[in-house]
């Protein structure tokens, strides 16, 4: 985490701990915590951690979609319970004063074109810095091939490749547990020889990370976020519907149960295996991309009058 200057440092820290501690994987939450440190600080607020402060801090009063409010809001309802034991006088927050939409937001689906546009706009992303387009030009072409969390991206070491087996081992994911995925052979090319420049750019950075920052460091997610952002605005896109790099993950699960109904799989039956691969602990997750896609409905209701019209209509 990077240092904690507000008001609340030392108990934010004891509670990122503690959280760590009961096996919980808290690399959101603790982004979290360091914007509201960060945000306190700048306030120079200096009394209890009230819901005036809960709140604004969560973007109710806009800025952020409700997903993010809420999601900030608990964090900090959840810091000022643990709080409470040290500073007995905290006031109690309203757990409910910020609910998540139950409705999940429409996938942002890239087409081939607009793929190739952001992998183009992304390889010449800096004149100065060549590496840093090859290296974003290879993380944004992984992510479209295997579906990976952009935590997961961050994560990989160099050991996390195996060029024996053309896998990687995914560690520690959202829901902490190991996977390996398998890499197509002409994904595997493309990632030998990007470790390859890799090595020969940064020969002095000890960081046993896949993908590197230009000053030899690790890529935070927030980071690789902001990269992506540029090569989505080089690329032509507007805001208006812009892709994210959490759009790739989408793309690349989209792609596969197209492929699989256009090769008349029983694409239900296969739904645990795309699960299990991208990570999903229920296969339910990874269904919600059939009602999510108009063209994946338009498909499936194509299946349904041919199996109508096979069986005569009875």
């Amino acid at each position: 985490m990077k240092p904690l200057k507000s008001v609340y440092a030392k108990e934010l820290k004891r509670f990122v701990a503690f959280r760590k501690k009961l096996g919980l994987s808290f690399d959101p939450q603790s982004e979290i915590i360091e914007k509201f440190d960060a945000y306190v600080a700048e306030r120079g607020h200096q009394g209890l951690l009230t819901q005036e402060l809960a709140l604004s801090f969560a973007g109710q009063s806009g800025g952020v979609s409700k997903k993010t409010a809420a999601c900030r809001y608990q964090v900090v309802h959840h810091f000022s319970d643990f709080l409470s034991v040290t500073v007995p006088q905290t006031p109690r927050l309203d757990p409910k004063a910020l609910k998540s939409p139950k409705d999940r937001p429409a996938a942002r689906i890239l087409t081939d074109e607009e793929l190739a546009r952001i992998l183009s706009a992304a390889h010449s992303i800096s004149r100065r810095s060549p590496m840093r387009g090859i290296t974003l030009h290879m993380a944004i072409g992984l992510t479209a091939c295997t579906g990976l969390r952009i935590r997961e991206v961050c994560r990989l070491d160099l050991s996390d490749l195996d060029t024996v087996s053309g896998t990687l081992l995914i560690r520690k994911t959202k829901f902490s547990k190991d996977r390996i995925v398998p890499l197509h052979e002409s994904t595997l090319i493309k990632m030998n020889q990007y470790v390859v420049r890799r090595n020969e750019a940064y020969t002095t950075s000890e960081c046993p990370a896949i993908f590197l920052q230009r000053w030899g460091q690790r890529f935070a997610r927030h980071t690789l976020q902001c990269s992506f952002q540029e090569a989505r605005i080089k690329a032509g896109f507007s805001e208006d519907n812009a892709p994210t790099f959490h759009s790739l993950r989408h793309t690349f699960a989209v792609n596969r149960l197209v492929a699989w109904y256009r090769e008349g799989k029983d694409v239900q039956a296969m739904l645990p295996l795309l699960a299990t691969y991208m990570g999903h602990v229920h296969y339910t997750h990874t269904a919600w991309y059939l009602s999510a896609v108009p063209e994946l409905l338009e498909l499936a209701a194509e299946r349904y009058w041919d199996f109508i019209g096979e069986n005569g209509g009875s």
